[in-house]
């Protein structure tokens, strides 16, 4: 089978089309927020909710709320802005429900 110019145009597309969407999703956003596979780092800002006895968790700048398991008590005030990385736990569950678990791997006040 010889494949014309003409026939390759639909698999030249869906090619560029997959890349496109690939490279979308391991570059940066606009928002400030990075997540690639289990892996989340970005900016956001710290809040203070008052469910479940009150908490704090980051908001992130994709505005996905990130509930941390060891946000260190210096930045448990409400609006501080920080630069955060993290890993996202699947595997444990909260009563908070704001988000997804984040094991924090670094995090400065901005």
């Amino acid at each position: 089978m010889r494949i014309t110019p003409t026939s390759s145009r639909p698999f030249a597309a869906l090619a560029l089309a997959a890349a496109l969407a690939f490279t979308a999703s391991c570059s940066p956003t606009s928002t400030g927020v990075t997540r690639t596979g289990d892996e989340v780092s970005g900016t956001g800002t710290i809040r203070h909710f008052t469910v479940e006895g009150g908490f704090f968790a980051i908001r992130g700048d994709d505005s996905v709320t990130y509930d941390p398991t060891n946000l260190p008590l210096a930045l448990h005030r409400d609006g501080v802005r920080v630069r955060f990385a993290g890993r996202i736990r699947d595997d444990m569950m909260s009563f908070h429900m704001v988000g997804p678990i984040v094991e924090l791997v670094e995090i400065k006040e901005r």
